[in-house]
């Protein structure tokens, strides 16, 4: 009877399983990346970086310990879309004027539109929405005394009882 030659260490391969999981795992946090990426374009982005894992880890020989540093390194790539587009945001936000945002209208990101929206926003709701980007600590700390976000905004803004954050904001995106 010959004698076979048995694997000694597990070698990576994209298979269904990985394929399953990075699949529900990228349809679950698409959201966060830009529009122009969609689920097939992250796939092939999982694709490549599962066989550069693999190469440049060959001495991970577990099944479990492999799919550990795959997931923390997807997670990573999808962290790094996720903070391109919040600095896109923001340069796009603080750099965009009127005149900017007429050639933007009827984009698919529909932003120059929304900026129109934000540009003609009263002082307290621009100073309101700031807070609330800049400042979400400030919203978390309260000590002790319990308030809703239209409080939390008088109470830091320093504005009258008159000042209804929320329903100024929908009033506001009702009209447009």
């Amino acid at each position: 009877m010959p004698r076979a030659r048995t694997a000694i260490a597990w070698s990576p391969s994209w298979n269904d399983d990985v394929q399953r999981w990075t699949a529900a795992f990228l349809h679950n946090s698409v959201w966060r990346c830009d529009h122009i990426h969609g689920v097939d374009d992250l796939m092939q982005d999982a694709y490549l970086l599962f066989h550069k894992v693999s190469e440049r880890y060959p001495r991970v020989i577990t099944q479990a310990a492999f799919m550990k540093l795959y997931k923390a390194s997807l997670r990573n790539m999808l962290h790094d879309h996720a903070r391109v587009m919040m600095l896109k945001r923001e340069c796009f936000a603080d750099e965009c004027d009127d005149t900017e945002a007429d050639l933007l209208v009827g984009d698919t990101t529909n932003m120059g539109e929304f900026i129109h929206l934000l540009n003609d926003l009263p002082h307290t709701i621009v100073d309101a929405l700031n807070m609330i980007a800049e400042h979400p600590e400030l919203l978390r700390a309260n000590g002790g005394v319990r308030e809703n976000l239209n409080q939390k905004l008088r109470r830091l803004l320093n504005v009258g009882r008159e000042f209804e954050f929320i329903r100024s904001l929908r009033t506001l995106l009702q009209e447009s």
